[in-house]
């Protein structure tokens, strides 16, 4: 079942970690893989968790790691050995713990609510998408009229989407969830897919006689 909470009770215990493990697939060759990323930019598909940490060597990935440390330098933003993990001895311990943990039991499921004026960047797993969503429908309008237009207008002047991402990492105890309207044409780009990770940023816009609602603004494979 997914938990609701306000974003006044989510602050009361949500932690924003340095680094960061999500299990998902290789968008290259679809393989089940774990994504880590740290806060110095470093992003890389491992196959397992744990030492000697085997970095995953589909011939499309390869290619693309090789292609990123060829612009960004000796380092770059991929890292071709888990060097980093071993100095976040407290981070992995965790994370290979909560690996472990959720071989037999899933963690609960945040939907985080949107409060107007708050935004968000992040990413996540695309866990669900709605490729076309009717904006009448959605906010109970019967039929299209100056008027509607003019209270609700480019919600109703959009062609719209829905997508909802997870955002997790394997050293936490939940999910957080993001429900958004995404324009076609910003998402579309992007190929999503169920399964695939997306960066994103939010913004909870208020809705005139309704509750407010996330809006992305940008969204990107990371």
């Amino acid at each position: 079942m997914m938990k609701y909470l306000t974003n006044f009770e989510r602050k009361a215990f949500r932690k924003v970690p340095h680094s960061r493990t999500i299990k998902t697939r290789c968008p290259y060759c679809g393989a089940e893989v774990y994504f880590y990323t740290n806060e110095y930019g470093s992003k890389v598909f491992f196959d397992e968790l744990g030492p000697p940490w085997p970095v995953h060597s589909c011939p499309e990935y390869e290619a693309h790691v090789a292609s990123a440390q060829t612009v960004t330098g000796p380092v770059g933003r991929f890292v071709p050995v888990g060097d980093e993990l071993l100095h976040e001895s407290e981070y992995t311990a965790r994370m290979l713990a909560g690996a472990s943990k959720r071989q037999h039991w899933k963690p609960p499921i945040v939907a985080v609510q949107p409060k107007e004026g708050l935004t968000v960047s992040d990413f996540g797993v695309l866990r669900e998408i709605i490729p076309e969503v009717n904006m009448f429908k959605r906010l109970g309008l019967r039929k299209e009229t100056v008027a509607s237009h003019k209270i609700f207008g480019p919600l109703l002047e959009a062609d719209w989407a829905q997508v909802s991402i997870h955002v997790d990492d394997l050293a936490e105890d939940e999910i957080e969830s993001y429900t958004m309207l995404v324009e076609r044409a910003k998402l579309t780009p992007v190929d999503p897919k169920r399964g695939c990770i997306l960066a994103f940023t939010a913004e909870a816009i208020n809705v005139p006689f309704r509750n407010p609602i996330w809006v992305c603004k940008e969204i990107a494979r990371p």
